[in-house]
C-alpha cells in the first residue's frame, strides 16, 4: 500500500505543480467570472485548469474514480477527489491568494494530499504514514496551546447559517483569540499543517475543499474533525483544524459556541468534540 502511494503522491505532487502553473498563466491574464450560486465564483480557469488534472489521473490511474468541483463525478473504492482552484474569489477579483487541491480517499479514508499555491511556489505533500512536507522540507502544526496567544482562521460560506457563524465568531472572539480568514480552504490548512496559523474552522465545506488539506494536517502533526465520518461528506459539513496542543481548547470553544444547534450531531456535523 505504501508504494502504491508514494507513486501516486509523486504523479500527483507533478500534476499539482503543472496545474497550478496552468492557474497562475491564467490569473495573470485575466479571465471573466460568473456566479453559481450567490458569491459562488467560477471562471473559465477553473474548468481548464480542472480538464487538465482529469485527464492525467485517468491517464495514469484509469481504475480509480475522480471527483472534481466543476465536473463532478462518482466516489468508488479509491476516489481522487479536486479542486482546481479553491479560493476562486481571491482569484476573481485579482488577489493571489488560491491554490490547486488533489487528494486520495480510499475506502472512504483520505490518505494523500498534494497543494500547490502558484503565487507563492509552495508545493505542500502527505501521505499517510509518511509525514508532511513543503517543497522537499519537513513541516509542523503549531504548538500553541493557549487561547490568549491563538491565531485561528473562521472561514464562512453563504450556504452556512449566519446565526450559527456569528455565535461560533463571537466565542471565538470572547476566548481571546486573534481571528482572520484568507478566503480560501485550501490556504487555511496548509498553513495549520505549516504553524503558521493554530487552528481553522469552517461551517460548510464539500469534500474537495478539504480531502487534501486534513492528510497534510494530520501528517503535520495536526488534529482535524472526522469530515469523512458516518454517511459520508458529499452534502457539505462544518471542519475542524488545529495543531495537537491546541485540540482541547479549540474544540471546548467551538462546541460551546455551537451548543444548542444540530451541528454537534455527529450525523450532520462536526460531532461530540468534547465530553461534558
Amino acid at each position: 500500500m505504501s508504494r502504491e502511494l508514494d507513486l501516486r503522491l509523486t504523479a500527483a505532487a507533478s500534476i499539482g505543480r503543472e496545474a497550478g502553473q496552468l492557474a497562475r498563466e491564467l490569473f495573470e491574464r485575466g479571465v471573466p467570472a460568473k456566479f453559481k450560486s450567490p458569491q459562488d465564483y467560477v471562471t473559465e480557469a477553473d474548468a481548464r485548469v480542472e480538464a487538465f488534472i482529469r485527464s492525467r489521473l485517468n491517464e495514469l490511474f484509469p481504475d480509480d474514480a475522480v471527483v472534481g468541483e466543476e465536473a463532478g463525478g462518482e466516489p468508488g473504492r479509491r476516489t481522487w477527489i479536486i479542486d482546481p482552484i479553491d479560493g476562486t474569489a481571491n482569484f476573481a477579483h485579482g488577489v493571489p491568494q488560491f491554490g490547486v487541491s488533489i487528494g486520495l480517499v480510499d475506502q472512504g479514508r483520505p490518505v494523500l494530499g498534494v497543494v500547490y499555491l502558484p503565487t507563492r511556489d509552495h508545493l505542500y505533500t502527505a501521505r499517510s504514514g509518511g509525514g508532511c512536507f513543503r517543497n522537499g522540507r519537513p513541516i509542523h502544526a503549531s504548538a500553541c496551546a493557549d487561547p490568549a496567544t491563538a491565531y485561528v482562521e473562521i472561514g464562512y460560506s453563504p450556504r452556512s447559517d449566519r446565526a450559527h457563524y456569528l455565535r461560533l465568531l463571537e466565542n471565538v472572539l470572547d476566548a481571546g483569540i486573534l481571528v482572520r480568514w484568507s478566503g480560501s480552504a485550501v490556504l487555511s490548512l496548509v498553513q495549520v499543517a505549516e504553524g503558521s496559523s493554530d487552528g481553522y474552522c469552517e461551517l460548510f465545506l464539500n469534500p474537495w475543499d478539504v480531502a487534501a488539506g486534513i492528510v497534510l494536517v494530520a501528517e503535520a502533526g495536526g488534529w482535524t474533525s472526522d469530515f469523512f465520518a458516518g454517511s459520508g461528506p458529499y452534502g457539505g459539513r462544518p471542519l475542524l483544524a488545529c495543531g495537537a496542543a491546541f485540540r482541547g481548547p479549540m474544540t471546548r470553544i467551538c462546541s460551546e459556541g455551537l451548543r444548542g444547534t444540530d451541528l454537534l450531531d455527529p450525523a450532520h456535523g462536526i460531532g461530540p468534540l468534547v465530553t461534558t
